[in-house]
């Protein structure tokens, strides 16, 4: 009785502005009220944020750190600046959002799962042109994306750097779970 009250087998409903925007193949994992009005939506994608009157989603493979403390959510999204030619792309991480929840939801659950599950294997370059070197599932496609996330987005890489995130993407690749 109370499941049904709720809507969605437990979870809060849709919100109306997100129910347009989302894909056929969608599925909604979770709702979270926000304290401050809205919700955030987690699907099998990516995690709805509100904007505004709307939302706004974030990838999987494109949230690079997500953490919860005293009831605040706080994720880093990356935006990509870049594909090599090898297909590599490569990210810059916006500064982080932090979104206070309010009641009780399974939504932290699922963002942890989901990024961590995106995640199939990660290693550090050192040096110049250090930074993360990750291969990632991406929702609703086949195969790894490798994203390259350095510590410093610069001036456009050099071969060598290039050479060297592809050797620790294919080093990377039987670590793969």
């Amino acid at each position: 009785m109370i499941r049904s009250l709720l809507g969605l087998g437990g979870r809060r409903k849709v919100p109306a502005s997100l129910q347009p925007l989302l894909g056929p193949e969608e599925r909604v994992l979770a709702v979270a009220p926000l304290e401050d009005g809205g919700e955030l939506v987690a699907t099998r994608f990516g995690l709805w944020a509100p904007v505004d009157r709307s939302h706004i989603r974030w990838d999987w493979a494109l949230i690079s750190k997500a953490g919860l403390r005293d009831r605040r959510l706080r994720v880093v999204v990356a935006d990509p600046i870049g594909t090599w030619p090898d297909g590599t792309v490569v990210l810059a991480d916006r500064v982080a959002q932090d979104f206070r929840l309010g009641t009780g939801s399974g939504l932290t659950d699922v963002v942890h799962d989901r990024v961590r599950r995106s995640v199939a294997a990660s290693g550090r370059i050192e040096g110049s042109g250090g930074g993360w070197v990750v291969l990632r599932r991406v929702a609703g496609q086949d195969g790894l994306t490798v994203q390259y996330r350095p510590d410093t987005p610069g001036p456009p890489p050099s071969d060598a750097l290039v050479a060297l995130v592809s050797r620790r993407a294919e080093a990377l690749r039987p670590q793969v779970r």
